[in-house]
Formats: structure tokens, C-alpha cells, sequence
């Protein structure tokens, strides 16, 4: 084989090793948004709260955003808008509990909520809307609805 039939099979080789490389990377804009839910609620004292959210990852890439957005609303009633930066990374196809503390002034919701507790309702709706953000700004959404249910023996704690 001659010379330039080798670098030209170098080339050619290189050339496919770099597309293959190109085409086996992740990306944030092939992420599958992660799946979220309300898992917890326990309830710290009249003005705050403490949420636990499961996320499910079901991206090939860690979930490492630098903030996220959390708005939580009781049947139908707005009772939770958070925002922080976060410091917690769920890891490629995973599944973990984030949990924080947010204020939750609705009185109406905290009514609600004592109801629930006392069993003079049996459960409430949940909304769940939760917004990722990573450094560049690019932001991935995730909602969920559910039932809030008290926990058994546990005044001010649901599921």
C-alpha cells in the first residue's frame, strides 16, 4: 500500500472516530425532562413548610442545574413560589428526594391543611411545577398533580 493510500485511510479514519465521538455525546437539548412528585410535606410552623420533591432523571447526564424554580398550589390555591440556587445533582438515570423550606403564608391552604390533618378531609389536590435552570440559562420544565394525604400519627405531615 502506498503512502498516500495510508494517510488517506488516517484521514478517513479519524474523520469517523470524530463523528461517532460527536454523536455519543449527551447534550442539554437532547435531556428528557426528569419526572417529578411531591413525596412530602410536613408542615414547621405557621408560616413554613418543608417539601419533598422526588426526581427521577431519566436523562444520560446528571441533572446539575445551578438554580430551580418550585411552585407548589393546593387545591388550586397558590401556596408555595420558590427559587434558589440549588446544590444537589441527581445522577444520570437516577432517582432521588430533594427536600427544602420554603414559606407558605396562604392562611386558606393552612386551613386546609389543619382539616386534612384533623380528618375532617380525607385529601387534598396537589400541583407541582418545578423549572431547572443551568448556568447558561437554559431551563428544563417538569409538572405533576396529585393527592395530598395525611400521614397516620403524624399531625402536620403529608404524603
Amino acid at each position: 500500500m502506498s503512502r498516500s493510500h495510508l494517510h488517506g485511510l488516517q484521514a478517513l479514519i479519524l474523520a469517523a472516530l470524530a463523528v461517532l465521538a460527536v454523536a455519543c455525546t449527551p447534550s442539554l437539548r437532547s435531556m428528557e425532562p426528569p419526572v417529578v412528585r411531591l413525596s412530602g410535606l410536613s408542615v414547621l410552623d405557621p408560616q413554613t413548610v418543608e417539601v419533598n420533591v422526588m426526581i427521577t432523571n431519566l436523562s444520560p447526564i446528571a441533572l446539575d442545574p445551578k438554580s430551580a424554580q418550585v411552585a407548589v398550589l393546593i387545591n388550586d390555591e397558590a401556596f408555595i413560589n420558590w427559587e434558589q440556587t440549588v446544590d444537589w445533582a441527581v445522577s444520570a438515570n437516577a432517582r432521588d428526594v430533594v427536600r427544602f423550606t420554603a414559606t407558605a403564608p396562604s392562611p386558606q391552604v393552612r386551613q386546609w391543611l389543619s382539616q386534612l390533618s384533623q380528618g375532617e378531609r380525607e385529601n387534598l389536590p396537589w400541583s407541582l411545577e418545578v423549572a431547572f435552570v443551568w448556568p447558561d440559562e437554559h431551563m428544563v420544565e417538569a409538572t405533576a398533580q396529585g393527592w395530598l394525604y395525611p400521614r397516620p400519627g403524624q399531625p402536620g405531615q403529608f404524603r
